[in-house]
């Protein structure tokens, strides 16, 4: 009874032991070509994307996952804020990375994550709020009018200031963040439904050059 019982147990844990196995997603040599491997297999991405505010919502996206199943889609694109996620320092609430990680692998749909942190389309709209407000810690870019032949112009649209790419404490604070989020990935994913990971997006000062 007792090798039974444990022939049992042991069955139940081969798909967790073949899961961590699963060889890493990759762009490797193919012949002639480069090509994106996912579970050693070729894979060509049929992928739609998200806006970017969509996956900050549970409720929001749940019709959503339906609707990118029903298009046939094996891969999206989506998004992991960094101000949902750290949103008090070194206090970090995973729920949202592990719906859209639990809802696509239902669907065997596979995840491409765009880190929004420092910059995002040339801002730091992102960066947690203990981060915004705390600009001598945390230094921002400075800026002053541009004098065109068009006039003095002065762009903002309401973006938070971004951050200095020379605030070290800046540096280290997202890297912190994101060391954790990779971390966290890896040990409830061991089946790769995140393919690829983005870090930032369009860094630089919009509006800068004009």
């Amino acid at each position: 009874m007792k090798k039974t019982t444990l022939f049992i147990a042991l069955l139940a844990l081969i798909p967790n032991i073949i899961d961590a196995q699963a060889p890493l997603p990759q762009i490797k040599q193919n012949g002639a070509v480069k090509q994106m491997f996912v579970d050693g297999k070729p894979f060509i991405m049929l992928s739609g994307e998200l806006h970017i505010s969509s996956a900050s919502s549970i409720d929001y996206m749940k019709p959503v996952w339906d609707n990118m199943a029903a298009m046939h889609l094996n891969s999206v694109v989506s998004t992991v804020n960094w101000e949902l996620l750290e949103p008090e320092e070194g206090k970090f609430n995973f729920d949202l990375v592990d719906a859209q990680i639990l809802e696509a692998r239902k669907r065997d749909i596979r995840l491409v994550i765009i880190w929004f942190a420092s910059w995002k389309n040339g801002g730091s709209n992102y960066v947690p709020m203990w981060i915004k407000t705390d600009p001598k810690r945390f230094p921002v870019q400075a800026r002053k009018t541009v004098t065109t032949g068009r006039g003095s112009i002065y762009i903002e649209r309401d973006r938070t200031m971004p951050l200095s790419p020379l605030g070290e404490a800046s540096m280290l604070a997202e890297a912190k963040a994101f060391r954790v989020l990779m971390r966290h990935i890896k040990e409830i994913d061991p089946q790769h439904t995140v393919i690829m990971m983005q870090i930032d997006n369009e860094m630089g000062l919009l509006g800068d050059s004009i």
